[in-house]
């Protein structure tokens, strides 16, 4: 007669993906290393972007605007400046994005265009529709929309309203 048997065994083993490995190196860097390993990929990899914190945002503007402030002849400013196919525009809480951006210096304020172009801002909410003017002096949106082929003509603002 033939015996069944059944039997069990229990195995552990930790597999060293490529991503884990990548981590433990990085964790072993020093500060430097690691700053200069980002840069590297900040340059190498075009999707990537730095973000800044509010307060790294705050130092850097300021740092610009002294620069400016230093009574020192302007070179090189950026009058206008055109942007087209997937545009996106980031700022600390607030994110725009569009098919066409258009960015005025003097006005400070960016136009966009889309299908819908749309604004989000976390404080205040936000709008879309095919046309959305952002004023960064005043802090101030303007959504348009016109009737056309591709779009419904229709602008849509949320707004979220604080509670005194």
């Amino acid at each position: 007669m033939s015996s069944l048997r059944l039997t069990q065994k229990l195995a552990q083993r930790m597999v060293l993906t490529p991503q884990l490995r990548q981590r433990i190196e990085m964790l072993q860097m020093t500060t430097m290393e690691l700053s200069e390993l980002i840069q590297n990929e900040l340059v190498a990899n075009p999707v990537l972007e730095e973000v800044f914190t509010d307060e790294e945002f705050q130092e850097f503007s300021e740092k610009i605007l002294d620069q400016n402030a230093d009574g020192a002849p302007e070179q090189n400013e950026v009058a206008q400046t055109v942007a087209e196919t997937n545009v996106v525009v980031t700022q600390p809480k607030r994110r725009a994005t569009g098919d066409y951006a258009q960015y005025t210096a003097e006005t400070e304020s960016i136009i966009l265009r889309g299908n819908p172009a749309r604004i989000e801002d976390a404080e205040s909410g936000s709008t879309q529709g095919a046309q959305v003017t952002v004023f960064l002096r005043e802090n101030r949106v303007v959504g348009e929309s016109k009737a056309g082929q591709t779009n419904t003509g229709r602008s849509r603002s949320i707004y979220k309203i604080k509670k005194q």
